[in-house]
C-alpha cells in the first residue's frame, strides 16, 4: 500500500478500536462521537480489506488481521505521542481527553469522588470512565485497554513487572448496626464466630480460613460499598474498610470496632501499561491521583 494513500489520522482510531474492541468505548477513549468512530471503522475496513471487529453475540472479537495489528498500532501511536508530546506539553486546563480507570466501588467512593470535584475546576475537559474491577484485569491493562488499574496489591500479584505506585493503605474493621446486640460489648475472636456474618470472598475468606476460623456467611457480597447499607437495621455484621465505614457512618446507625481477628491491611496501588509511562497526559493523571491519595 502506498503511503500517499494512507490516512494517518485513522491510526489513533485504529489503536482505540483494537484496545477497546467496542465502538462506543473507543469513541469515549478518543473523546469523539460514536458516529465518528463508526465512520472511522468503516474507512479502516475499506482501506485494509478486513472486517477488523467481528460481532459474536453481543460482543466483538478481533479478526486475525486485527490481532496482528494490536502491537504495531500501539507502538506507532505511542511513538507519535512521544514525538509530538515533546513539543506540546500537556495542559490539563485546556485538554480534552477521556481516561478509562478500572477499580472497585470502594476506591471510587473514597479516592476518585473527591478528586472529581477538584478536576471539575482544574481540568474541565478531562473525563474519567470508571469501570468495575473484573477478572480479566491483567489482559486489559497489558494491552492498555484501561489507562489505569487501581486495586489491592494482594490481588494484582500477576502484575509484578508492571509499573505501579502505592497510593494508600486502609484496615478492615468489623461493622454492624449500633443497635445490634453483638456490639453491646466488644466482639472478640471467640464471640465473632457466633455472629451472623456477611462475607466478601475475594479478600477476607482466605485469611479467615488460614486462621482456622470457619465462619459461615449468610450472604456473600463482592461490592464493599453495598455491605454497610445491608447491615443497618439488621443483626448482621461484616468487615469493610475503615475509610468507607467512616463515610457511611455519618448520618446513619452504622457502628464499627477494630477487627477481632488479625487481618492484613489493604494496600491500594495504581498500575499502568509501560506503553503509557512517558505519555504526558498519563503522567499528569498519575501525579494528580498520587496527590489526592496523600490527602486522604
Amino acid at each position: 500500500m502506498a503511503l500517499s494513500g494512507v490516512d494517518f489520522n485513522l491510526l489513533p482510531m485504529l489503536d482505540a478500536l483494537l484496545r477497546e474492541r467496542n465502538v462506543t468505548r473507543a469513541a469515549e477513549r478518543m473523546n469523539v462521537g460514536q458516529p465518528a468512530m463508526s465512520s472511522a471503522l468503516a474507512r479502516l475496513r475499506k482501506q485494509l480489506g478486513d472486517p477488523l471487529l467481528i460481532r459474536q453475540g453481543r460482543a466483538y472479537q478481533l479478526s486475525a488481521l486485527a490481532e496482528s495489528l494490536v502491537e504495531p498500532a500501539r507502538e506507532v501511536v505511542a511513538a507519535a505521542n512521544s514525538v509530538l508530546g515533546a513539543r506540546a506539553p500537556f495542559d490539563p486546563a485546556r485538554a480534552r481527553r477521556t481516561f478509562t480507570v478500572m477499580t472497585s466501588d470502594y476506591v471510587t467512593m473514597v479516592l476518585l469522588k473527591p478528586m472529581l470535584v477538584a478536576l471539575a475546576a482544574e481540568a474541565p475537559g478531562i473525563q474519567l470512565n470508571v469501570i468495575a474491577f473484573s477478572d480479566d484485569f491483567e489482559e486489559l491493562l497489558r494491552r492498555a485497554s484501561v489507562d489505569l488499574l487501581i486495586c489491592p496489591m494482594q490481588i494484582a500479584a500477576p502484575l509484578i513487572d508492571v509499573p505501579r505506585v502505592v497510593l494508600f493503605e486502609d484496615r478492615f474493621v468489623l461493622v454492624g448496626d449500633r443497635d445490634n446486640p453483638a456490639f453491646q460489648q466488644e466482639v472478640t475472636a471467640e464471640s465473632f464466630t457466633r455472629l451472623r456474618y456477611v462475607g466478601n470472598p475475594r479478600l477476607i475468606a482466605a485469611e479467615l480460613e488460614a486462621q482456622g476460623i470457619d465462619q459461615v456467611s449468610e450472604l456473600n457480597v463482592q461490592a464493599h460499598v453495598v455491605i454497610p447499607f445491608l447491615l443497618i437495621g439488621t443483626p448482621l455484621v461484616s468487615f469493610v474498610q475503615e475509610r468507607l465505614a467512616r463515610l457511611v457512618q455519618v448520618g446513619t446507625s452504622l457502628h464499627f470496632q477494630p477487627s477481632p481477628v488479625p487481618l492484613q491491611p489493604l494496600v491500594e496501588a495504581v498500575y499502568w501499561s509501560s506503553a503509557n509511562s512517558d505519555d504526558p497526559a498519563h503522567t499528569w493523571l498519575r501525579t494528580r491521583l498520587i496527590r489526592q491519595a496523600k490527602e486522604l
